[in-house]
């Protein structure tokens, strides 16, 4: 009897949080603290350093002009991974759907940027990494330049592969659509606001429990909390030494953690392919961790 991969895979997954959630009914407290933190880390420091960018890089993509600039090759990609990289998870993604679905840019193109605009914002890369973490902007503007080459070097590997045999969009494929005005953009923000803070409470506690197996402020057991979520293993490597602070911060946002690569593919999902970006955050999450060992 052959069974599939995919669906042993899937029963596996499945024991598992039918495990967790039975281990949780006998120690509730494991969940409550966690989550209270995540939930609380959230409103200090998620929130702020997203929401107003979420609302302007809705709104101003969807100005028509901007969205015929996003269709030209290269000054269109730049621009949509700069916007990408400086609202970060999961803004990025959002605006090459948008663009996708609109008919500026054609799918390949879209799976393409996703790749390279998703990754932490540059304020939380130089307010919570840089100062928060790792003591001063400087170190913030280095992480930002490593994140920044890195996307250069993930971008010249995976273009043969996802652009190739690309069709341009016709512009009679365009949609005429109204612009998306401020209270849509305000109102769309404000709901991926709540989604991102649920994918982080989850994956913190996910982490939390995980961590557990390890000794406390271990490199494993902080390891294990930013591969589930970035931010609250990002938080714990202040126990280390700079450079294993550096090198953990790098691997930790290049990668992402399993809690950013489902809030953006929940953001793509139904619409654009997710093998893609899975593969581009394990090429920046080496990438990322490798330049800061070497610099």
């Amino acid at each position: 009897m052959n069974i599939k991969p995919r669906r042993v895979a899937g029963v596996t997954v499945n024991i598992v949080f039918i495990g967790v959630f039975v281990y949780l009914l006998i120690f509730p407290e494991k969940a409550t603290d966690a989550t209270a933190q995540a939930l609380f880390f959230c409103a200090e420091s998620i929130i702020p350093s997203l929401f107003i960018y979420l609302v302007l890089s809705k709104r101003i993509v969807a100005i028509r002009a901007v969205s015929e600039l996003c269709t030209r090759p290269v000054l269109g990609s730049i621009f949509t991974v700069a916007l990408g990289l400086v609202c970060g998870f999961p803004a990025g993604a959002r605006n090459c759907v948008y663009l996708h679905e609109e008919g500026y840019i054609s799918k390949k193109r879209a799976e393409y940027l996703c790749c390279l605009c998703s990754g932490a914002s540059v304020s939380f890369i130089l307010a919570f990494a840089g100062v928060s973490v790792m003591g001063s902007v400087m170190h913030g503007i280095k992480i930002l330049l490593i994140q920044c080459a890195a996307t250069i070097v993930t971008a010249a590997v995976l273009y043969p592969f996802l652009l190739k045999g690309e069709k341009k969009i016709s512009a009679k494929t365009k949609k005429r659509i109204r612009n998306t005005d401020i209270t849509d953009a305000i109102a769309d923000s404000a709901f991926l606001c709540v989604r991102i803070c649920g994918f982080i409470a989850c994956f913190f506690v996910l982490g939390s429990l995980c961590a557990g197996f390890f000794k406390e402020g271990s490199i494993w057991a902080v390891t294990v909390r930013g591969i589930f979520e970035f931010s609250g293993g990002i938080a714990r490597t202040s126990v280390f030494d700079i450079d294993t602070r550096e090198v953990l911060c790098c691997l930790f946002l290049g990668f992402g953690s399993f809690s950013a690569i489902l809030q953006t593919a929940s953001v793509m999902k139904n619409t654009l392919s997710v093998k893609p970006f899975i593969i581009s955050r394990l090429i920046m999450g080496a990438l990322m961790a490798v330049f800061a060992l070497v610099t």
